[in-house]
Protein backbone atom coordinates (compact mmCIF):
# COMPACT_ATOMS: atom_id res chain seq x y z
CA UNK A 1 0.00 0.00 0.00
CA UNK A 2 2.93 2.01 1.01
CA UNK A 3 4.17 1.50 -2.17
CA UNK A 4 1.18 2.46 -4.60
CA UNK A 5 1.04 5.66 -2.07
CA UNK A 6 4.60 6.68 -3.21
CA UNK A 7 4.02 5.61 -6.84
CA UNK A 8 0.90 8.32 -7.01
CA UNK A 9 2.86 11.10 -5.86
CA UNK A 10 5.33 10.71 -7.66
CA UNK A 11 2.87 10.32 -10.85
CA UNK A 12 1.31 13.38 -9.65
CA UNK A 13 4.75 15.46 -9.43
CA UNK A 14 5.58 14.55 -12.99
CA UNK A 15 2.43 14.28 -15.16
CA UNK A 16 0.30 16.57 -13.46
CA UNK A 17 -3.16 15.15 -14.38
CA UNK A 18 -5.46 17.68 -13.24
CA UNK A 19 -6.33 21.57 -14.76
CA UNK A 20 -5.28 23.33 -11.27
CA UNK A 21 -5.31 21.25 -8.25
CA UNK A 22 -2.00 19.06 -8.30
CA UNK A 23 -0.72 20.16 -5.28
CA UNK A 24 -4.01 19.84 -3.16
CA UNK A 25 -4.02 16.36 -4.81
CA UNK A 26 0.12 15.62 -3.93
CA UNK A 27 -1.02 16.99 -0.02
CA UNK A 28 -3.89 14.07 -0.33
CA UNK A 29 -1.88 11.80 -0.76
CA UNK A 30 0.97 12.42 1.34
CA UNK A 31 -1.56 12.57 3.96
CA UNK A 32 -2.70 9.40 3.36
CA UNK A 33 1.03 7.84 3.25
CA UNK A 34 1.56 9.51 6.75
CA UNK A 35 -1.45 7.86 8.00
CA UNK A 36 -0.66 4.43 6.46
CA UNK A 37 2.91 4.84 8.27
CA UNK A 38 1.00 5.87 11.21
CA UNK A 39 -0.55 1.99 10.60
CA UNK A 40 2.44 0.00 11.00
CA UNK A 41 2.78 1.25 14.62
CA UNK A 42 -0.53 -0.52 15.42
CA UNK A 43 1.31 -3.94 14.87
CA UNK A 44 4.03 -5.67 17.15
CA UNK A 45 6.29 -3.46 15.93
CA UNK A 46 5.31 -0.94 18.97
CA UNK A 47 5.41 -3.18 21.85
CA UNK A 48 3.98 -1.13 24.51
CA UNK A 49 0.07 -0.30 24.56
CA UNK A 50 0.69 3.17 26.01
CA UNK A 51 2.71 4.00 23.01
CA UNK A 52 0.15 2.77 20.80
CA UNK A 53 -2.57 4.86 22.15
CA UNK A 54 -0.57 8.32 21.43
CA UNK A 55 -0.43 6.77 17.80
CA UNK A 56 -3.66 6.48 18.14
CA UNK A 57 -4.59 9.99 18.78
CA UNK A 58 -1.78 11.07 16.45
CA UNK A 59 -3.81 9.32 13.67
CA UNK A 60 -6.66 10.98 14.82
CA UNK A 61 -5.27 14.41 14.83
CA UNK A 62 -3.63 13.85 11.58
CA UNK A 63 -6.87 13.33 10.17
CA UNK A 64 -9.23 15.69 11.61
CA UNK A 65 -6.27 18.70 10.27
CA UNK A 66 -6.17 17.13 6.86
CA UNK A 67 -10.22 17.40 6.76
CA UNK A 68 -10.22 21.00 8.26
CA UNK A 69 -7.39 22.19 5.76
CA UNK A 70 -9.74 20.69 2.91
CA UNK A 71 -12.59 21.66 3.51
CA UNK A 72 -11.06 25.15 4.25
CA UNK A 73 -9.97 25.30 0.82
CA UNK A 74 -13.06 24.12 -0.78
CA UNK A 75 -14.79 26.59 1.24
CA UNK A 76 -12.28 29.44 -0.10
CA UNK A 77 -12.88 28.29 -3.31
CA UNK A 78 -16.66 28.62 -3.94
CA UNK A 79 -16.23 31.81 -1.82
CA UNK A 80 -13.76 33.19 -4.59
CA UNK A 81 -15.63 32.10 -7.24
CA UNK A 82 -18.91 33.12 -6.36
CA UNK A 83 -17.25 36.90 -6.10
CA UNK A 84 -15.88 36.77 -9.43
CA UNK A 85 -19.05 35.56 -10.55
CA UNK A 86 -20.78 38.65 -9.10
CA UNK A 87 -18.43 41.08 -10.31
CA UNK A 88 -19.06 39.34 -13.90
CA UNK A 89 -22.46 39.64 -14.01
CA UNK A 90 -22.20 43.42 -11.99
CA UNK A 91 -20.24 44.20 -15.57
CA UNK A 92 -22.09 42.87 -17.67
CA UNK A 93 -25.29 44.57 -15.97
CA UNK A 94 -23.35 48.38 -16.06
CA UNK A 95 -22.76 47.96 -20.30
CA UNK A 96 -26.07 46.43 -20.71
CA UNK A 97 -27.46 49.78 -19.09
CA UNK A 98 -24.62 52.20 -20.72
CA UNK A 99 -25.68 50.36 -24.36
CA UNK A 100 -28.95 51.36 -23.16
CA UNK A 101 -29.03 55.09 -22.45
CA UNK A 102 -26.99 55.93 -26.22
Amino acid sequence: MIFFGLISIVLIALQKPFKGSNLVEMGHEIVILLIMYHMFCFTEFVPDPEVRNLIGYSVVTTTFLHLFAFYTLVIYFAIRAAIQKCRTNSTMRKSKNSIQQN
